[in-house]
């Protein structure tokens, strides 16, 4: 509503007209109000932040210390370094290191439960760092083709929030952290960190402007972590029996539907990117097909689950089930190929890892008997 007495109002000296010319300016729609302005004559001069220091979008907060400025320096720089790190991803890789942990069989040395909880801590910290590190050199190598895409141009290197030096130092000093921390606990589990390290910035990365098959490079990426935790466990890969692959070999499959399904809505960004090679967008009809086929091998873990020992016989019907899910899934997105149809199968994804992990966890075998044993049932 727009009469002579907001006029006026705009043309005093005082905080409240200053702060309605400031605001006329400043907002989004700042063309139009410009318009505005001008029809009622308000002058340059008029138009100024008022007197109770309105801050501007691009500023930093007014703190009122030196002190507190230096505090929220440090929070925001904190902030980035974890979103660098992409913490919220690796938390996922984390569990599946721990679950290597507590699935492996004990080392033919006793070791109280101290030390176990101690060495688990460890290897899970140490697995942090070691993600951490492999996240910020693939996104040093790839920050010019992330600044391309809707999805990953506000990230912190491509929007300018962490220099590609500091972004550098940070990643060698993760890895090392990791790697040395890890170290204390088995040299073969930090030797398999150091080796997924390398294998995912100096190749898998490398890969996706090259070639699909980058997926599944990055699968065998995904699938080192829980041999980590396994290996932290039992001391060794290798423990009588072959549980430690059988695990691997879940997360190497399963990461190929996840992330077909993932790709498929975002093809139109790599295409927009123009250097990557993914089979959503090299030979997309290809990626419900595949998807689907490796749905299906996966049905074959709980049964070689109990073969080699690993889980008592309860665990092929629950994870049956489980699996029959993502199967299903899977079968209606190879069938109706839609946003929709990938979107489902992404997420069940999501809750089908945990899932079969921690059936195999409940159904473990060595301790399952050990409790039917006590109880009389066996």
């Amino acid at each position: 509503n727009m009469n002579g007495q907001h006029s006026r109002s705009w043309k005093h000296q005082g905080i409240q007209g200053n702060f309605t010319a400031y605001y006329l300016i400043n907002s989004p729609c700042s063309l139009c109000h410009l318009s505005l302005l001008d029809k009622y004559n308000v002058e340059d001069t008029q138009v100024s932040a008022p007197t109770s220091a309105v801050p501007t979008p691009n500023s930093e907060p007014n703190f009122g210390g030196d002190e507190n400025k230096r505090q929220w320096s440090v929070m925001q720089s904190l902030r980035n370094y974890l979103e660098l790190s992409k913490l919220r991803l690796g938390s996922l890789v984390v569990v599946t290191t721990i679950f290597g942990y507590v699935l492996a069989p004990n080392p033919p040395v006793v070791i109280s439960i101290s030390k176990q909880l101690s060495d688990l801590l460890l290897t899970s910290i140490g697995t942090t760092l070691a993600i951490s590190s492999a996240h910020t050199f693939n996104q040093i190598y790839e920050c010019h083709l992330d600044a391309k895409m809707s999805r990953t141009k506000n990230r912190v290197l491509p929007s300018g929030k962490i220099s590609l030096q500091n972004a550098f130092f940070f990643g060698i000093a993760a890895g090392l952290s990791g790697f040395l921390i890890i170290n204390r606990v088995n040299r073969q589990a930090a030797e398999l960190a150091g080796f997924n390290i390398l294998l995912y910035s100096l190749v898998y990365t490398p890969m996706k402007k090259v070639h699909a098959i980058n997926t599944w490079i990055g699968s065998v990426v995904g699938a080192i972590p829980p041999l980590i935790g396994w290996a932290a466990a039992s001391g060794q890969i290798l423990t009588g029996h072959y549980g430690g692959i059988l695990i691997a070999y879940i997360l190497y499959i399963w990461q190929i539907p996840h992330f077909m399904a993932l790709s498929y809505n975002y093809r139109e960004d790599y295409d927009k990117a123009g250097e990557f090679k993914m089979l959503s967008n090299t030979d997309v009809d290809l990626v419900p097909f595949m998807a689907f086929w490796h749905c299906v091998t996966l049905a074959v873990v709980p049964f070689v689950s109990y073969k080699i020992g690993l889980t008592n016989k309860w665990f092929i019907l629950t994870c049956s089930i489980v699996n029959s899910c993502f199967i299903w899934k899977s079968w209606r997105f190879y069938t109706k190929p839609n946003p929709v149809s990938a979107k489902s199968l992404f997420f069940t994804s999501l809750w089908h890892l945990p899932a079969v992990l921690l059936l195999m966890v409940v159904h473990k075998s060595n301790w399952v008997n050990w409790c039917c044993s006590k109880l009389g049932w066996i």
